[in-house]
């Protein structure tokens, strides 16, 4: 039992060597304010705990004990200042583990013989250790680096905080990033920077891409050279200038399992859905987001698909305006290969408007339009003008010419290019037909249509102007095509050859026609006869 006591001897110097040597973590000294209140205490104390409360009410020791402070008070039996010390330290040692900042001891014999200890430690407001001794988690950063400039993104905070940083650094052209949240673009996202390395969203939303200031180049890249994939993009807001996309304004990267599933995307020459104008690859795309622009070259997906570069199994509902020329359901300009790819929304321009491409300079496949498309001039299901090749493709849309020039389900105007294995079904409709070639496949041909066939309905026509197959044949070649739209005549003016034509049901039957069609088209996609006695499809 200890003995009631004051405190007459003071060792708190050798407490506090004892203590720094016990540990490193804490560094102890010794206070005068904490030997006094340790004395004052024992006067009316004897245990620990009582000492301790004591000391806690000393109004003396309160600039002491501020928050993140801890006060022990210990009582030993020892023999030796040392010992006292030694046995103090052991006592203190699990506690000072789990503090990293300065210590205050005080160590007094009382009379009782027992020497008492006060102990003062303090949590350092940057450590990152427990009161147990283990680690604190440190403040998570919202992104984790997997790789030399490369990371992943946990939070749309830490995206945000990544940016600011490399932006500091000018390494944000180049970062390479991974997300697993949804994220928004911090309003100071450089617009106008060329990007060469990985953006992959994992499918998730990537939202705020709000570029408005109506410069060329314009998108959430103003140009692409690395890759951007697996992104959804929501409520994009992009008003360029020449070169305008929602994901990048020039695209010479890899752009592949993107969607933007809302918002709106203008420009002005080269504008499109997912870049103004593509140099490299587009896959598996989807555009859901209305785009229009102010010139020519526009496309659900591209302005312009440039040589050599491709795209490939793209979609576009969205609806697609121009008050200018030349603009398509996938792109407005066409130099490059565009394959498996569709569209289902609502196109409408002035002149060269077409349900996939407005001007087809190279190859188009496996593609198909529904919707509506809508011109003054020079409008097609699935191309306007057509220079290149247009294979195994079909449109089911409605297509409507409210001015002059040329109207065709399939093509408006095949301008020395060659269509093959393609068919129309879509209504077709001029409204001033005497200023109109109109045509179920195309409206003019000067090139080459082979394997194609139509069931398309012709509306307001005029006989001398408007054919089942082709409004007019101008030193164009057809060949091996067949309709069923219960017009009389293959072309309305025929100034080129015409061969193995025919009005199904009067000598023909579709199942007959498919046979045919098909040993010409050669190898490739072929049409499939379903045994119904309807026409046959395409498998795209």
């Amino acid at each position: 039992v200890l003995a009631s006591c004051a405190g007459r001897s003071d060792f708190s110097k050798e407490a506090a060597d004892a203590l720094n040597n016990a540990q490193t973590i804490v560094h102890f000294s010794t206070d005068s304010q904490l030997t006094k209140a340790l004395k004052d205490s024992l006067k009316d104390n004897v245990q620990p705990d009582d000492v301790r409360s004591a000391m806690a009410a000393d109004k003396n020791l309160q600039a002491l004990l501020t928050d993140g402070c801890q006060l022990d008070v210990f009582a030993v039996r020892a023999n030796t200042v040392k010992d006292a010390a030694e046995s103090i330290a052991q006592n203190i040692a699990s506690i000072a583990s789990g503090k990293k900042s300065e210590g205050k001891a005080a160590m007094v014999l009382a009379d009782s013989g027992y020497y008492y200890a006060a102990v003062l430690t303090c949590r350092d407001s940057n450590s990152s250790v427990s009161d147990d001794g283990s680690e604190d988690p440190a403040p998570d950063p919202g992104y984790i680096q997997t790789a030399p400039n490369s990371y992943t993104i946990t939070t749309n905070e830490g995206f945000a905080a990544l940016v600011d940083e490399k932006l500091q650094t000018s390494e944000l052209e180049s970062t390479n990033i991974k997300l697993e949240c949804n994220v928004a673009l911090p309003t100071n996202w450089p617009y106008s920077m060329t990007y060469s390395g990985t953006f992959d969203g994992q499918n998730h939303i990537v939202s705020g891409i709000e570029c408005t200031g109506g410069s060329n180049y314009s998108g959430m890249f103003g140009t692409l050279t690395g890759t951007v994939k697996n992104c959804r993009f929501a409520g994009v807001s992009v008003s360029g200038g020449n070169f305008t996309g929602a994901v990048a304004g020039y695209n010479d990267g890899n752009i592949k399992n993107c969607s933007v599933l809302s918002g709106h995307v203008s420009g002005a020459m080269g504008t499109g859905g997912i870049t103004g104008v593509n140099a490299g690859t587009i896959s598996n795309c989807d555009v859901a987001a209305a785009v229009s622009s102010t010139d020519w070259g526009i496309g659900g997906i591209a302005g312009q698909n440039s040589s050599g570069s491709s795209i490939t199994d793209c979609h576009v509902s969205g609806n697609i305006s121009s008050h200018s020329d030349t603009l398509g359901g996938i792109v407005g300009i066409n130099f490059g290969t565009i394959s498996s790819s569709h569209t289902t929304g609502t196109i409408t321009g002035t002149k060269v408007v077409g349900g996939i491409v407005g001007q087809n300079d190279s190859f188009v496949e496996a593609c198909y339009a529904t919707g509506s498309i809508n011109g003054t001039n020079t409008v097609g299901g699935l191309v306007a003008n057509n220079s290149g090749t247009l294979k195994a493709c079909y449109s089911s849309a409605t297509v409507t010419c409210s001015g002059t020039g040329y109207l065709g389900g399939i093509v408006a105007n095949n301008n020395g290019g060659n269509v093959v294995t393609c068919y129309s079904t879509g209504a077709v409709t001029g409204t001033t037909p005497s200023d109109e070639y109109i045509g179920g496949v195309s409206g003019l041909n000067t090139g080459t249509i082979t394997a194609c066939y139509t069931t398309s309905s012709i509306g307001t026509q005029s006989p001398s102007t408007t054919g089942a197959l082709v409004g007019w044949n101008n030193n164009g070649s057809i060949h091996t095509c067949y309709w069923g739209n219960s017009l009389d005549d293959p072309c309305g003016i025929d100034t080129g050859s015409s061969t193995e034509t025919s009005e199904i049901g009067t000598s023909l039957t579709w199942e007959q026609a498919t046979e045919k069609m098909n040993s010409e088209s050669g190898s490739g996609i072929q049409f499939v006869y379903h045994n119904d006695g309807q026409a046959p499809t395409l498998p795209i």
